[in-house]
């Protein structure tokens, strides 16, 4: 993916609007090198028009920015919600829309916005998530300003220090841009109210104005003077800001904390930690306190959270402990196989990890493999018929048998000479039959016949 950015971005630096990017048009080379194809309807970025002559929208409408659907000239952002739209069929192997016509889907990228991936696989970092948010947004003014942007983003998605990211909110974007032009068209309105005003003003007082001006004057240079004199006596006072104390603060709050100061953050370390949540600040350099230049930069310390060991879980049953290591971040993989010592089903026989493993926070790749007690699986013996029936219980409950006795009307075994047929005591037929494989499930019995 970041090779087809960067081969957007070339292009656009040529000045060049593709109109048309999407998986058809990328090619593999055997090597693994990435090539931008079909360049058939690009056009220069200042001539760019999306309809031609005979009102027919030009590019695939899958990967069509919404704006271009709607009838506005392409632009370098169109190409970039075209790579969001690829992106995301690369992670999750589809288009985020379909329909029964090209309007239908038009419409669909016009009203929607693209489904979140990690609905379709939540181990996606959330890093790499917001990248696809960010390209694909309905308002061009919110997505990249620029192919090079998202290329850098892609490079840095995986960063350790890019874990727990939170979800970028596009809507707060615009109603902060929203708020900005407001303020500026207020700020606008009262500065125009304030111009009529001193014309009228100067209209009225004309004859007053030579005095105004005079005393303007006379007060602006008082004001140097007093400004003068305050900063010879203070030095550079009022360029100075103290660090603030953000210990135990979350990552996010430091940041406006910062942010309203005036400083920077040059980097941030990041460190497991048994004592303080992930995101919580632990330590600020320099120091809380100390006076610092207003746009200086701190470096800060913050938890990645606590450490996991992984424990003995051999004799634990599955059920119990599968949940508390997914829990912990672990794909755990089961694999059921028969148990000669006849454990009962469920119980973890053997796992793949040494108990005492310790596992850093933020390391995403987690498996354990555990194999579990099957449920006792053999076929029942032939030998059992004509045994005595207590043995052949014992023998069979020795194979993990759940097993159940039912005595027979002894008047069926008695022939016309008033002999027994079948030996008292002793296995007359099972059920399950003899020969027959037996499960020993949850419920499952094994009956034993005999008079």
């Amino acid at each position: 993916m970041k090779q087809l950015v960067s081969a957007t971005a070339h292009a656009h630096h040529q000045g060049i609007i593709h109109r048309d990017i999407k998986s058809q048009n990328v090619l593999v080379k055997d090597d693994g090198t990435v090539k931008l194809s079909d360049f058939g309807i690009a056009q220069m970025g200042d001539q760019a028009q999306q309809i031609t002559q005979t009102q027919t929208v030009v590019g695939s409408v899958h990967y069509l920015a919404p704006e271009v659907s709607g009838g506005k000239p392409a632009s370098f952002q169109s190409d970039i919600y075209s790579l969001g739209i690829v992106f995301y069929e690369l992670l999750t192997g589809d288009v985020p829309f379909h329909g029964d016509t090209a309007v239908e889907v038009a419409l669909k990228h016009m009203h929607n916005d693209v489904p979140p991936v990690r609905r379709f696989d939540p181990t996606i970092p959330q890093s790499v998530e917001n990248i696809i948010i960010r390209a694909t947004s309905r308002n061009p003014a919110l997505r990249y300003d620029s192919a090079d942007r998202m290329y850098n983003d892609l490079v840095t998605c995986l960063d350790l220090t890019r874990t727990g990211e939170d979800k970028i909110d596009l809507v707060s974007e615009v109603a902060a841009m929203n708020r900005r032009a407001e303020e500026e068209k207020r700020e606008k309105k009262e500065r125009e109210e304030v111009r009529h005003e001193t014309r009228a003003q100067r209209i009225r007082d004309d004859s007053q104005r030579r005095i105004v001006i005079y005393g303007m004057i006379a007060a602006a240079l008082l004001f140097m003077i007093i400004a003068v004199s305050v900063a010879i006596h203070s030095g550079r006072q009022g360029n100075k800001v103290n660090v603030p104390d953000i210990y135990m603060y979350d990552l996010n709050e430091a940041r406006e904390r910062l942010t309203s100061l005036e400083l920077g953050i040059e980097r941030i370390d990041y460190v497991a930690s048994d004592e303080f949540a992930k995101g919580t600040v632990m330590a600020v350099s320099p120091a809380a306190g100390t006076p610092v230049s207003r746009g200086s930069q701190v470096v800060l310390t913050v938890s990645l959270g606590k450490s996991f060991t992984v424990d003995n879980y051999v004799g634990q049953n599955i059920e119990k402990v599968k949940p508390l290591l997914e829990g912990e971040g672990f794909r755990v993989n089961v694999y059921y196989v028969e148990d000669n010592s006849h454990s009962e089903y469920g119980t973890i026989l053997t796992q793949d990890i040494t108990p005492g493993t310790v596992y850093q926070p933020g390391n995403s790749m987690r498996t354990i493999t555990f194999n579990i007690a099957d449920y006792p699986t053999f076929t029942i013996p032939g030998t059992i018929k004509g045994m005595d029936v207590q043995q052949a219980k014992a023998m069979l409950e020795d194979m993990g048998a759940v097993v159940i006795l039912s005595q027979l009307d002894i008047e069926n075994n008695i022939d016309a000479q008033d002999n027994y047929i079948n030996p008292l005591n002793t296995v007359v037929k099972t059920d399950p039959m003899i020969n027959s494989v037996y499960r020993q499930t949850d419920g499952a019995v094994l009956t034993l016949y005999y008079y």
